[in-house]
């Protein structure tokens, strides 16, 4: 296999001629995205190296293709690459000063260059191979990445591609990702809505092989049996700070319903984005320094005891979620939710059980809703409950069961 020096940069139209070709006897050649089922647990990495760190060696020949700034940096891809040393890895570094751009930013950003090199936390060389029999997609990576990744590495036209469902290529896509759909074999997605959705954009009849469904998880820690706080902050959000997610429909609607409350309410802001210096100004005109707070990103420990504290989650949303974990995350801490436009979360929002949908993203209903759950506290314990019990449905082994059946499927197909 012909390794490439850390400066190399090949034409993408030239990868098919420079690298290694697959041996006739080796016919289960696997190429991997992104492999951790990207956004679903906190022990999805572990399961899904550890699946294809169980692959035979003799029978597969894996190829892995990942972010720059995603598992090559974590001790748990390490001690999986030192255990598969057989493994290649092809890394994409991200553009400079960017963060979270998915495989078409990467591309575009090089220029149709794909970037080969030495990955700083492993030490052999990492190189392109080509003539892959099969696609592993397992990312947040539409569509459209597979059909880059056809012209990039030279697959084989007709190799199948086993594909896990989180967002939805954009509409203008459809008729050019549309030809892929032939390849599928194997498909799930986080959600019904996701599923759905999926369906109606390329037509249930294109669809070669039924959609599965694979749920993300919660991880141990949100689960566990700890002891909650006081319950003295009455509202949280959390989750990106950007126009679809509402938050300002959150801010507004506690202005409404501090207006009849003779203490003024709390509302909880933990997380960031490009909206937030609005969200401070509009804090600021309404008069709710005291009341809003912005916590910032929390890791999970931070988190979990915001949300032990906290009686009610938002979730003003103004397009539909996938799938929507940090709401899960909440009722896992046995904190109900006031959801609107909840798309995949009502795999498990239950309207007047462990929650209450919205009709829309509108301070106003938002303010109803709120100001009739406060005033209604003697309810709050059953809500708890059932959020809880709803949570626990989504452990990490009905998870790892679902995982291994995907894999199993993708690999058979």
């Amino acid at each position: 296999m012909k390794d490439h020096p850390p400066s190399s940069t090949p034409d993408a139209s030239r990868i098919g001629q420079q690298n290694f070709r697959p041996p006739t006897d080796m016919p289960n050649r696997v190429l991997f995205i992104d492999p951790r089922l990207s956004r679903v647990a906190g022990g999805a990495e572990r399961l899904t190296m550890e699946k294809i760190k169980a692959l035979d060696p003799n029978r597969f020949a894996v190829s892995i293709l990942t972010r720059g700034d995603r598992q090559p940096n974590s001790a748990l891809f390490r001690a999986f690459r030192q255990a598969r040393p057989d493994v290649d890895v092809i890394t994409l570094p991200p553009p400079v000063g960017t963060k979270g751009a998915d495989f078409r930013d990467l591309v575009t950003a090089h220029q149709g260059q794909a970037l080969i090199g030495k990955d700083p936390t492993v030490d052999d060389a990492i190189c392109f191979n080509v003539g892959a029999k099969r696609i592993v997609e397992c990312g947040d990576w539409d569509l459209v990445s597979c059909s880059f990744l056809t012209d990039l590495f030279g697959l084989e036209p007709k190799c199948p591609v086993a594909f896990h469902i989180y967002g939805l290529p954009p509409a203008d896509m459809v008729a050019a990702e549309a030809p892929l759909l032939r390849r599928i074999s194997t498909i799930s997605a986080v959600s019904g809505y996701v599923s759905d959705a999926f369906c109606a954009l390329f037509g249930a009849e294109r669809i070669p092989c039924p959609v599965s469904l694979l749920a993300p998880a919660l991880s141990a820690q949100f689960l566990a049996d700890t002891p909650r706080g006081s319950r003295e902050l009455e509202f949280a959000y959390v989750g990106r700070l950007v126009p679809g997610k509402g938050v300002d429909t959150a801010i507004r609607a506690l202005d409404r319903v501090s207006r009849s409350c003779a203490s003024g309410p709390t509302l909880m802001i933990a997380g960031t984005g490009p909206e937030e210096p609005l969200l401070r100004g509009l804090r600021r005109d309404l008069g709710l320094a005291d009341q809003v707070r912005f916590c910032g990103e929390l890791d999970s420990v931070g988190l979990i005891a915001l949300l032990d504290r906290v009686r009610w989650f938002l979730h003003p949303g103004r397009k539909p979620e996938a799938f929507g974990l940090a709401a899960l995350e909440a009722m896992a801490r046995g904190v109900p939710c006031l959801v609107s436009t909840p798309g995949g979360m009502r795999e498990y929002l239950h309207h007047g059980k462990n929650g209450w949908e919205i009709a829309a993203s509108e301070a106003d209903l938002f303010a109803e809703r709120m100001q009739a759950v406060l005033d209604d506290p003697a309810a709050e314990p059953d809500f708890r409950a059932h959020a809880r019990a709803t949570a626990a449905g989504f452990s990490l082994h009905g998870f790892e069961e679902a995982v291994n059946r995907f894999y199993d499927a993708a690999l058979e197909s």
